[in-house]
């Protein structure tokens, strides 16, 4: 597919079919993104890549922490409710039409709670990738991996895959680090489900909007 409907059709996947996901594939995906731009060519970030017995280790010990009731400790502080306007009621907006869209009452917890479930289990993906970056390196830095996991997610949807940027796969450092050795020196900045799409699930199928361009754009001079 051509850039533009690349674009255009990523979504957030929240739903995947257990097919493998060849290693090949992965492999080209990241080769390809190792192309993103980044600040002075520093390419801070760095890659754990995981599926199988890891990532079904990592999946359960996600779920029973986040059921246990402890709250997420992700390494880059995570604003969830406390975003200022006009970004608060933007992302209020993404909880009801998804809920609406999905059919979930917002006043029924074990609802929200099987939906929240779902994140914290990785939506079935049959593979997870974590960015993580060295921690002396400045916040600049941060940009430069939402460059990098952008190419990712695009091209996974241009090899016909899905993903989602997650917060839930990095909420708990330290189990991570159970499975994964990565270094104390490391800071561990994102996640992302990849896999095939169960588009037969409504999950995968919810698409959030956009505001309108006049609302970020301003013209000068031309």
């Amino acid at each position: 597919m051509d850039l533009a409907e690349c674009i255009l059709t990523r979504k957030s996947v929240r739903a995947y079919k257990p097919t493998p996901v060849p290693k090949e594939l992965i492999t080209k995906i990241l080769e390809e993104a190792r192309r993103s731009p980044s600040c002075a060519n520093t390419q801070p970030w760095e890659f754990a890549v995981f599926g199988g017995a890891v990532m079904e280790e990592m999946r359960k010990a996600s779920r029973e922490r986040f059921l246990s009731g402890v709250a997420p400790a992700p390494e880059i502080p995570y604003p969830f409710m406390a975003w200022p306007e006009p970004y608060r009621s933007r992302r209020l907006e993404l909880s009801r039409t998804q809920q609406q869209f999905l059919g979930i009452d917002p006043k029924n917890s074990k609802q929200v709670q099987e939906f929240w479930l779902k994140g914290y289990s990785f939506f079935g993906a049959p593979i997870g990738i974590i960015i993580y970056i060295a921690d002396t390196l400045p916040a600049w830095s941060i940009l430069d991996v939402g460059m990098v996991l952008q190419t990712i997610m695009l091209l996974a949807n241009n090899y016909g895959l899905g993903s989602c940027a997650q917060l839930q796969m990095v909420a708990y450092p330290d189990l991570i680090r159970r499975s994964i050795p990565i270094p104390p020196s490391k800071k561990i900045v994102v996640g992302a489900s990849i896999g095939y799409p169960d588009e037969g699930d409504k999950m995968a199928q919810f698409v959030s909007s956009r505001v309108a361009l006049d609302e970020v754009v301003t013209w000068h001079g031309i």
